[in-house]
């Protein structure tokens, strides 16, 4: 785990990369772990892929906030916890075209290519 400025207000937290799956809910961990905290210089925590943005208050000392996110995360056990671990779902949309799921089709103007 590195933690870097990005920008005056913002901290970026970075995950090891190891695998998607497991990058991914050490991702989650680490911003559940953050925003659980309620700690007070902290406005928004936004995940990413490998990545968590933490964004700051406009009163945030960002070395206080960055060394209070390397001591809350410093057990790895915290970022490894298997708490938000879910089974993945399936979410089918059917689509269907034309007849009488589709009478406003003919309304619809398709241009010939040039």
């Amino acid at each position: 785990m590195k933690i870097r400025a990005l920008g005056d207000k913002t901290i970026l937290v970075e995950i090891e990369e190891i695998d998607e799956a497991t990058t991914l809910v050490r991702v989650m961990r680490v911003t559940e772990v953050i925003r659980e905290s309620e700690n007070t210089g902290i406005c928004e925590v936004v995940p990413g892929i490998n990545a968590v943005a933490v964004h700051l208050t406009e009163t945030a000392k960002w070395a206080e906030v960055a060394a209070w996110i390397e001591s809350s995360l410093e057990n790895g056990d915290a970022i490894k916890a298997p708490s938000i671990e879910r089974e993945a779902r399936v979410i089918e949309i059917p689509v269907i075209y034309g007849g009488s799921e589709g009478l406003d089709l003919s309304l619809i103007h398709i241009s010939e290519p040039t």
